[in-house]
């Protein structure tokens, strides 16, 4: 890393850090203890009803997507490549799930609704991650998720709608993007009837917009736009006669023709999230916004004029839903708390929102602490009573429910769907390549492949050697383009012998493949180290053949190849391997059987390496970079052990997180002591370690003497501003209360 740009980033940090030290903070607890598992945590009578999830997700969203009137949930995905999961609804608190769609877009906003009138619904993401836009995904005859369409194909969006907003009767696209310049704003596209988006019909492209909803706000049968906003609106005079920057909610009056007259309600801060619903049953509705640090506004429409109110004065709030989720009859607003509050619930009482007489959050029913993402409604069970789904800081979605689901079990031999089961690559029985017949395995025919068909005729062999053609099929004496493409030898010789016996008495015939070029896998990526074949290839397959099987056949691998980490690619979807695992300690599960049309790519230890940041009392504080599975004391011996110094009650893991930092200890006494194995901790990439020499009494001051050495080890801002959101939370001493999540 040049001289220059070091000095760069030791002054960008510091300003940063010193911008945000103004005021002491004590050292920020835990988010979780290693060693804790996910529970409930509502006290009253609502319990998690939320399906088995081994993904983790920012969204969840309701919706009956098959029309059997059972709802379902969608999951969006944090993980690359999986897009969002279905959770099949039945209707009595059970649920089936079903992989999607391989998108790498990571959902922060999903929308359902029928855009090409075949009666059917269809989902629309937006969010981050490796991919960017926005996709509409089918799902197809077969049950399988297909690409409808994509209105755009850059930028990121935590806000998406259906809605017809012309007046055509066709669903429109509108999304709420975050983005400097041209790549926010909030945008829409017009349904052209034919499976198409036409651009431009958007109030604005320019702008922070955290959330996105679609009402008709003055009665003149035209959709209008709220959305919620990240400053940008410019300055307010506060009542200290301090000028601060303007978030707030941004509405735009659409006329149906492309036309929006723009009005603010302006707060003094960023709005995180907005909803709307008419919330005093006045008939009109009315606007709900979650703020940054000072709580959550409501306005109440009053047809020419807004009614503000202050439903809360405090925290950081999110996803916001209306509900009667209590069964009282009145409606209740839910909150997602971005700063440990759980999931916040406020009564509505004819003039406000109070408990007791008193303004409050209603307690006992729904999660207190904890960070959440998204939230959803809706009605599982079909009674009446509304169940609430929230994604946890963790990924983990909940689900929860005054009701449980019945005793009685899904019949598993039942199909939904789409449905599909947990993939083993292993344990498989036949595919395109072969079958298994009796315990013997035999390879299927195809076109390429070479067969040798031996006819007896009066006790003496005639052989014919023939290339099975493009078609399938093979032409010898009696057989005229012979189909025997897909069949194994055994079943050739079967099916010729039963037809020669129409014209011969006891045909006898023998048949073998001699040559196998019909099954193919394609290797990419640093498969082979010999001077013929340095980058992979195309090998073919020759029966029942595991990866492991492969890469013995394709010889010795270059030295930075990285079996840890294989992707083997099959129709559209990648599965990250561990072969290594396999070789090691026989794991079956990390040694796919091939297939005919498998990619296998083997990326260098470069491309797949990933790092951890070891800070404080070790002796070579430093990047640790590392490939597969890596533990809390690989890190620690790799950077040469603890100091003397090394105070071991105040050992924090710090987790990057796109919006808080998750902060975990480490009881490194009971693991020394007690060799609790639960405290060596499963690190990810740019883990921030810290090892402090002391108790921490003031983290701004332990995160200053941290700087110069966070400066001279990394040469990237990520972990300075994983830092300075640490910082300005723990300032705030609210954020790090997430008790959900085992490790």
């Amino acid at each position: 890393m040049c001289e220059g740009f070091k000095r760069y980033f030791r002054i960008l940090s510091v300003a940063c850090l010193l911008a945000l030290t103004a005021c002491p903070s004590t050292v920020p607890p835990p988010s979780s203890r290693i060693d804790e598992k996910p529970a409930s945590m509502a006290s009253g009578p609502f319990d998690n009803i939320a399906p088995d999830q081994t993904f983790a997700s920012f969204t969840p969203r309701f919706a009956d997507l098959n029309g059997d009137g059972n709802m379902d949930l969608l999951i969006g995905s944090k993980q690359a490549g999986t897009g969002f999961r279905v959770e099949w609804g039945d209707g009595k608190g059970h649920w089936r799930t079903q992989v999607g769609p391989s998108s790498n877009i990571q959902p922060r906003s999903i929308a359902v609704g029928d855009v090409d009138h075949d009666g059917h619904p269809e989902v629309l993401i937006g969010g981050e991650g490796e991919q960017h836009g926005l996709q509409i995904w089918k799902l197809d005859e077969k049950g399988d998720w297909q690409l409808h369409s994509s209105p755009l194909a850059e930028g990121v969006f935590h806000g998406v709608a259906l809605q017809d907003i012309n007046g055509d009767g066709w669903l429109d696209v509108v999304a709420a993007g975050m983005g400097e310049e041209t790549s926010g704003g909030v945008r829409a596209w017009l349904n052209d009837h034919k499976g198409g988006w036409i651009a431009g019909f958007g109030p604005t492209v320019e702008g922070h917009y955290t959330g996105l909803a679609i009402a008709d706000l003055n009665g003149d049968g035209h959709q209008d736009i709220i959305a919620s906003a990240r400053g940008g609106f410019g300055a307010l005079r506060t009542r200290s006669n301090r000028f601060q920057q303007v978030g707030g909610v941004q509405v735009w009056l659409g006329d149906g023709k492309g036309h929006w007259d723009s009005r603010l309600l302006p707060v003094e801060g960023d709005a995180e999230s907005v909803s709307v619903a008419d919330v005093n049953g006045d008939g009109r509705p009315d606007i709900v916004a979650g703020l940054y640090r000072i709580g959550v506004r409501l306005w109440l429409n009053e047809g020419k004029d807004w009614d503000v109110q202050t439903v809360s004065d405090t925290g950081t709030w999110g996803a916001l839903r209306f509900a009667d989720v209590d069964g009282d009859g009145s409606k209740e607003l839910l909150a997602a708390s971005r700063d440990g509050q759980g999931i916040a619930m406020w009564r509505w009482h004819t003039s406000g929102f109070f408990t007791a007489g008193h303004a409050g959050r209603v307690g006992g029913l729904l999660p207190e602490r904890g960070v959440y993402f998204g939230i959803d409604v809706a009605d599982v069970f079909g009674d009446g009573h509304m169940q609430v789904a929230a994604a946890r800081a963790d990924g983990r979605v909940e689900v929860w429910s005054k009701r449980l689901p019945e005793a009685a079990k899904v019949d598993q031999g039942a199909s939904l769907p789409g449905e599909e089961k947990p993939l083993d690559l292993f344990h498989v029985d036949e595919n395109k390549v072969f079958k298994t017949t009796d315990g013997v395995i035999e390879y299927r025919i195809g076109p390429g492949d070479e067969v040798s068909i031996i006819m007896w005729q009066g006790g003496k062999p005639t052989e014919y050697k023939l290339l099975v053609q493009a078609d399938g099929t093979v032409s010898l004496p009696y057989f005229e383009a012979a189909k025997i493409e897909g069949m194994t030898a055994p079943e050739v010789d079967d099916y010729m012998t039963k037809s020669l016996s129409r014209y011969l008495r006891h045909p006898r015939l023998d048949v073998r493949v001699v040559s196998m070029h019909s099954k193919r896998v394609r290797v990419f990526g640093l498969g082979d180290g010999t001077q013929t074949n340095p980058t992979g290839g195309t090998f073919y397959l020759q029966g029942r053949e595991t990866l492991v099987d492969l890469l013995s056949r394709m010889g010795a691998p270059a030295k930075d190849a990285d079996f840890s980490r294989i992707r083997l690619v099959r129709n559209s979807k990648t599965t990250v391997l561990d072969v290594q695992r396999a070789i090691r300690q026989s794991d079956e599960t990390q040694n796919a059987v091939l297939d005919d049309g498998d990619t296998v790519v083997i990326p260098s230890k470069d491309e797949s390496a990933r790092q951890v940041y070891v800070l404080g009392e070790v002796n070579s504080p430093g990047v640790v970079s590392f490939q597969g599975e890596y533990r809390f004391l690989d890190a620690i011996s790799k950077s040469g052990g603890f100091t003397t110094d090394a105070y071991y009650p105040d050992i924090r893991i710090v987790r990057a997180d796109r919006e808080v930092p998750e902060i975990y200890a480490i009881a490194f006494d009971r693991l020394l002591k007690q060799g609790d194995l639960s405290q060596n901790m499963m690190l990810q990439d740019k883990d921030i370690i810290i090892i402090p020499a002391d108790p921490i009494s003031n983290w701004n001051r332990f995160i200053r003497k941290l700087l110069p050495t966070v400066s001279n080890i990394t040469s990237t801002i990520t972990q300075v501003k994983t830092l300075r959101n640490l910082l300005r939370n723990s300032a705030n001493s609210n954020v790090f209360i997430n008790t959900g999540g085992g490790f």
